[in-house]
């Protein structure tokens, strides 16, 4: 338990700490990435093709391009966009579905209606078709020269994505001729269709299209006719529909957030990983030491000189080599491991005897490598040395 409630403590203290390391700045960036990408996706941006792809990435890089660098932040950005995006498509629209949703007919179709006969507990859609407005052609006395057709499909509406239906069950298609219709005038073809499965307290969703039917086949001219038609549906009921459709837009959104999060973290600590090897291996300064602080030049691992300026360059402790065992040369003075038997600088060999010389009272002489015990104190001297150099007694006649 002991070790399950620090590591906790750990993760939490992780989060405070990046937290507190973001500047007035970069607090002001993350919120306006949250915000423009709420309303990106309120303009309808996040129900299209690339939409949400182009919301994720300006959420992961207005902070990023701020110096927002640290993943738990950034995953928080996420998670906090989420929860805004499904508070706002499920409470910022109202439940009246027909003062939100599109209806983009063009000029082909017009005066839908739909009623219902509670007598026979049916429903019938009146709408009127323009071929000629929707390409059929005509004849040199403007007299209509193709067969056509008119195809309507409906279904249960069952999500509302920020005011717009995003998906449907329950689909059923009709398909009517021309001559299916009930009135001409003015070149405008007047259809009543029963909607044998459009039911009570739903959102129904209907789509309208006019094809060209010949001998070689059926060919869609106008696809955009489009209408939503509320039966009764509860306002709680229609809040669910709203609920899994911002879920749902987020959710995409979110996972390529996240997804581009995730690479960008796994490139990261791959490329931070490899800068530490070259580092200790002192092929890379350490960040902020790779130029001259006078100039602004470039400085390669092992320079002491700038090559621009001349300038000294102050090589940051942790690239100095890991010196365990060295000595100082005698000659030179350079740094040599302390087995080494030569010097690399000046060339002088370790492994020869030391040669002491001793001058003796009359003014003599002597050089000597070998060494004795004193009688008195036990240091080594020189061999031929009449005094002890430590305690200053005579060791020989």
């Amino acid at each position: 338990m002991t070790i399950n409630a620090e590591g906790g403590s750990s993760i939490l203290g992780g989060f405070r700490d990046d937290f507190k390391a973001l500047s007035t700045k970069q607090i002001i960036a993350i919120i306006a990435a949250i915000a423009l990408s709420l309303i990106l996706v309120v303009l309808g941006l996040g129900r299209s093709c690339l939409g949400f792809l182009i919301i994720a990435v300006i959420l992961y890089m207005i902070p990023h391009m701020m110096g927002v660098m640290s993943a738990k932040v950034k995953a928080v950005v996420g998670v906090v966009f989420v929860v805004f995006a499904i508070l706002v498509g499920t409470f910022a629209y109202s439940t009246d579905i027909s003062d939100q949703t599109d209806i983009s007919n063009g000029n082909a179709i017009a005066n839908e209606a739909i009623t219902y006969d509670e007598s026979t507990g049916t429903y019938y859609l009146t709408f009127s078709v323009n071929p000629v407005a929707a390409g059929i052609a005509t004849d040199s006395e403007g007299a209509i020269s193709e067969s056509w057709g008119v195809r309507v499909g409906y279904g249960e509406t069952s999500r509302l994505s920020f005011g717009a239906i995003t998906a449907t069950t329950g689909g059923t298609t009709l398909s009517y001729m021309s001559t299916d219709a009930v009135s001409v005038s003015d070149g405008w073809y007047t259809f009543k269709v029963e909607l044998t499965n459009m039911h009570q307290g739903v959102i129904e969703y209907l789509e309208f299209t006019v094809d060209r039917v010949s001998d070689s086949g059926t060919r869609t001219l106008l696809e955009n006719g489009k209408m939503s038609y509320d039966t009764g549906i509860s306002s709680g009921d229609c809040r669910m529909l709203m609920l899994r459709g911002s879920a749902v837009t987020a959710a995409q959104i979110a996972l390529l957030f996240f997804i581009i999060l995730g690479f960008a973290t796994v490139m990261r600590r791959s490329a931070t990983k490899s800068r530490e090897k070259m580092e200790a291996e002192g092929r890379l300064y350490p960040q902020g030491y790779g130029r001259c602080k006078e100039c602004g030049a470039m400085v390669l691992p092992g320079e002491v000189v700038c090559r621009k300026c001349g300038a000294y360059i102050d090589v940051p402790e942790e690239m100095r080599p890991k010196k365990k065992d060295y000595v100082t040369c005698s000659e030179c003075g350079a740094e040599v491991p302390a087995d080494a038997d030569t010097c690399p600088r000046c060339g002088a060999r370790f492994d020869e005897e030391e040669v002491v010389e001793v001058s003796h009272v009359d003014g003599t002489v002597e050089e000597t490598s070998d060494t004795v015990p004193c009688p008195h104190c036990g240091e080594s001297i020189p061999a031929n040395a009449g005094w002890c150099p430590k305690c200053g007694k005579k060791v020989r006649e």
